[in-house]
């Protein structure tokens, strides 16, 4: 109980250290002042007028491979790193649903049109009671975090 106390107050001491150390300024920078706004002069008409320009055209900006991979990443299951409803449409096709071990989800950092392609390696018992290991491919919208099957591995 007294190390939680030491640890607690030593943390409460950091803060305050920190914080002085923040509120102090610089005594060497001058202060600075917002400036005042000064009346703007006006005119009868404009001298020339200025050259028209083409609008820009502002292509969207392509996302970066790590803001795609916070996006999928969402979409996981945090505990295993799994996409339980992919998971979830794959055992409604097998024999042996119970049977279905998930081995490891992949996926693309290349998006297409607002999803990822997304691989789902799994093994399951087939009709004969023996294991097969498969490869589930599917597309994960980024968006809604729902995966489109389009590939069952069978």
């Amino acid at each position: 109980m007294r190390r939680i106390i030491g640890i607690a107050f030593a943390g409460v001491v950091l803060i305050v250290i920190i914080g002085a150390i923040a509120g102090s300024g610089n005594d060497d920078e001058p202060s600075r002042t917002t400036p005042t706004a000064q009346p703007t002069p006006t005119r009868s008409a404009p001298a020339e007028t200025p050259a028209r320009t083409a609008p820009s055209r502002s292509t969207p900006a392509r996302p970066t491979q790590e803001s795609v991979r916070e996006q999928v990443e969402d979409c996981l299951d945090p505990w295993d790193g799994n996409h339980n409803g992919f998971e979830a449409q794959i055992r409604a096709v097998l024999k042996d649903p119970d049977s279905m071990s998930t081995q490891s989800t992949r996926f693309s950092l290349t998006p297409m049109d607002g999803s990822v392609s997304i691989t789902l390696d799994y093994t399951a018992r087939n009709s004969f009671g023996g294991t097969v290991r498969n490869l589930a491919r599917g597309r994960l919208n980024l968006s809604t975090c729902r995966v489109t099957v389009l590939d069952f591995g069978e």
